[in-house]
């Protein structure tokens, strides 16, 4: 659960970016423009139900937040604060993606020690990883 260090302004006054203590990825960005493309990323999804939010940005230990104009960002600032230390960080989402891994790996294993390690063996592990994984955000 990221928590947040700072909250600082930007060159856009309708715009803050909120510095957090736990990084929420690994370097890789995400940036969303609206609700639509929010919706396979939790936090960004929680993020655009929150009232005059109109973009989304985060990478590492950071998010810039986007409003319409019309919200005060002091009563904006506390409503955008819960989802995102409700997100899990990066360290958490790294464990769960490992953790619902290891079935596959395992089973990789067992396949691999059943065959020569044929093209159809790594095939079907990459398969049951993907699904191992498959409910899991990025």
């Amino acid at each position: 659960m990221p928590r947040i260090d700072d909250i600082e302004d930007t060159p856009n006054p309708n715009a803050k970016k909120f510095i957090l203590r736990e990084p929420l990825t690994w370097g890789i960005a995400r940036s969303y423009e609206n609700a639509e493309q929010a919706k396979d990323d939790p936090l960004a999804a929680a993020l655009f139900a929150v009232p005059n939010v109109t973009n989304v940005f985060y990478v590492d230990r950071w998010i810039t937040i986007t409003q319409d104009g019309g919200a005060d960002w002091r009563v904006l600032s506390r409503l955008v604060a819960e989802p995102i230390r409700a997100a899990a960080s990066a360290d958490e989402h790294s464990a769960r993606v490992t953790a619902a891994a290891v079935p596959a790996l395992a089973s990789l294993r067992r396949t691999r020690g059943a065959s020569t390690g044929s093209t159809s063996s790594s095939t079907s592990a990459s398969a049951l990883i993907c699904r191992a994984t498959a409910g899991i955000s990025t």
